[in-house]
């Protein structure tokens, strides 16, 4: 049955589009509050999905060109691979291959830093989008290593939690698996319900999980950029008092143009 296939597709590709578009707002507003609690205001739910919705055009426009230069880093990384494969060469393929993971690793890692605190200019800021991208990769260049240590504590944090929690999954696996496959032969209809129930129970503490896993993460970062924008803020505003002088000394007037030599 094709056409119940693509129509199952297309409404899950539109459930997909839907609840991605609802992540952005609900991430937006949650950095918009986390900044406010750090500087001690009141913020709450309504508020902050009120102002998330606010940035939803700018971060959706971010996301498609971050799509789009993964996409094209990817194409360019592949094509001496698929190259190699389809002439025969599979040493060439296998070496290249490795190379190019070697290359896309560091890019991606460059990249979604660099979308990351760009988003937070555009949400903290007020930025546009692509002034955002340039002051967020600046923002990186100058804190990378910091961003990197920062970044492999939350991976570790999380992998952490993921083996806390594996044994949960494990349990409520040996319950679930023994007691389907019983009433499976039992009663098909049964098991049919008893199925549905099972992968809507799984995929909302899936769900669950995740947000709080999202939310702390992005509660994280956000506090980060905090303060490395801080910091780059109080730097920016040290100006030498030779340059501030160069800066407020009046233009000389060229000669020929009434200057001294002409008076």
């Amino acid at each position: 049955h094709p056409g119940i296939v693509l129509a199952a597709f297309i409404i899950v590709f539109a459930i997909g589009i839907i609840l991605f578009l609802i992540s952005l707002v609900g991430r937006a507003g949650l950095i918009k509050s986390v900044n406010l609690i750090a500087t001690k205001k009141k913020s709450s739910f309504k508020n902050g999905w009120k102002d998330g919705r606010k940035y939803l055009g700018k971060l959706v426009k971010l996301f498609l060109l971050f799509f789009l230069a993964v996409f094209a880093i990817i194409l360019v990384l592949g094509i001496p691979v698929i190259y190699s494969v389809m002439t025969g060469s599979w040493i060439n393929a296998v070496f290249v291959g490795i190379l190019a993971v070697a290359i896309f690793i560091p890019l991606i890692f460059v990249l979604a830093l660099t979308n990351l605190y760009a988003g937070f200019y555009i949400i903290l800021s007020e930025l546009n989008v692509w002034p955002s991208i340039e002051t967020g990769y600046n923002l990186l260049l100058k804190n990378i290593k910091n961003s990197i240590i920062f970044g492999l504590l939350l991976i570790a944090i999380s992998v952490a939690a993921g083996i806390i929690l594996l044994p949960a999954a494990l349990l409520t696996a040996v319950v679930l698996i023994p007691t389907g496959t019983l009433l499976f032969f039992l009663n098909k209809i049964i098991f049919t319900i008893f199925l549905v129930f099972a992968i809507l129970f799984f995929l909302l503490v899936l769900l669950l999980v995740s947000s709080v896993f999202a939310a702390y993460k992005t509660t994280a970062w956000t506090l980060f950029f905090r303060e490395i924008a801080k910091t780059e803020s109080k730097e920016a505003e040290k100006v030498p008092e030779a340059e501030l002088v160069k800066e407020i000394s009046p233009t000389p007037v060229p000669s020929g143009l009434g200057g001294p030599e002409n008076a």
